[in-house]
């Protein structure tokens, strides 16, 4: 079972995570845009983490940040390949121009 602190941990690392892909790359906010949003949420998350035993309160909020997290959540976000981490971001070859001059089927 997660601690309050790891939850409320888990839940900012996932929510820069989908508001940069939503905020900056989906609606195309500019990134000073993305930065104050993150800012904002940065105050928010610093108050979960002083007031960590007050349970219902955090409950609360993580609630919020959670359906605002399920509204934009792509699940086909890891295996983009062109998202830098992606799992299948590292699993391409990429050839030297040695290689790319030889033609093994033609």
């Amino acid at each position: 079972k997660l601690t309050t602190t790891q939850k409320i941990t888990r839940m900012y690392l996932s929510l820069l995570r989908i508001g940069h892909t939503q905020l900056y790359l989906e609606v195309g906010e500019s990134f000073k845009g993305f930065e104050k949003q993150a800012a904002r949420w940065r105050v928010e998350f610093d108050d979960l983490f002083e007031n960590d035993r007050d349970f219902e309160h955090v409950n609360r909020k993580l609630a919020l940040y959670e359906q605002w997290q399920w509204k934009f959540f792509d699940p086909q976000m890891l295996i983009r390949a062109n998202r830098p981490y992606s799992a299948t971001s590292g699993r391409f070859q990429i050839f030297n121009d040695e290689a790319l001059g030889i033609d093994p089927l033609g």
